[in-house]
């Protein structure tokens, strides 16, 4: 709900790469709850990962060295955006347990099931407000529905063969991704230095990659 409620605060280039600093604070919750202990090589990718979010406001650096970060805290999008980040740094090593316990495929249809679930009151509210018809746009649910969970077996696939942090961290490459479709999708402005942001996060993941 935060993701979506990010999505429609702010520009999207400006929001999806907040979600890199995932990793980040995986540099704490992974060794609490999984004993994973990325290397050093794995903590200066991370640490690219927080000088490419710095870079995405720097046009704001003359009202000081911090103004990009505190930029960033002004915009709900990305202050949002952020509170996912912690929020899947957790379940992320959750969902590693889940997969070593049981399986892929079979850890992916239960998490997806008590989503559902979990989300049922909600939609039921929502349902009351708007009516069937406005709520259920079906053909583009469905293939949403189709991507995500093929996204899904694929992460939780992959959790089983290196350390959570370093797969989060790929996954993060996105980042890229949703800074291209902000700007020649939904005309988003300021192009030019978010792409370097973002640009540096991406190294940060490669470097990662490589460890």
């Amino acid at each position: 709900v935060l993701y979506m409620k990010a999505l429609q605060a702010s520009d999207l280039s400006l929001t999806v790469p907040m979600l890199t600093f995932t990793p980040l604070f995986m540099l704490l919750t992974s060794p609490i709850i999984l004993g994973e202990v990325p290397s050093w090589t794995g903590i200066c990718g991370i640490l690219f990962i927080v000088i490419g979010a710095y870079l995405l406001n720097i046009r704001e650096k003359h009202k000081g060295y911090l103004a990009p970060f505190r930029a960033l805290t002004r915009e709900r999008g990305p202050r949002l955006m952020l509170i996912v980040a912690l929020i899947w740094s957790i379940t992320s090593n959750f969902d590693k347990v889940g997969v070593q316990s049981s399986s892929p495929y079979f850890w992916t249809i239960t998490v997806s099931a008590y989503i559902m679930v979990g989300m049922i009151p909600l939609v039921y509210s929502k349902l009351r407000k708007v009516g069937l018809r406005k709520l259920m746009s079906f053909k583009f649910v469905i293939l949403m529905g189709l991507f995500f969970s093929l996204s899904m077996i694929c992460q939780m696939t992959a959790v089983n063969l290196t350390l959570v942090a370093y797969i989060i961290a790929i996954k993060r490459s996105s980042a890229l991704m949703g800074v291209l479709w902000g700007h020649f999708i939904f005309k988003e402005k300021d192009m030019g230095e978010r792409l370097v942001g973002a640009i540096v996060m991406l190294a940060g993941v490669i470097i990662i990659s490589i460890t």
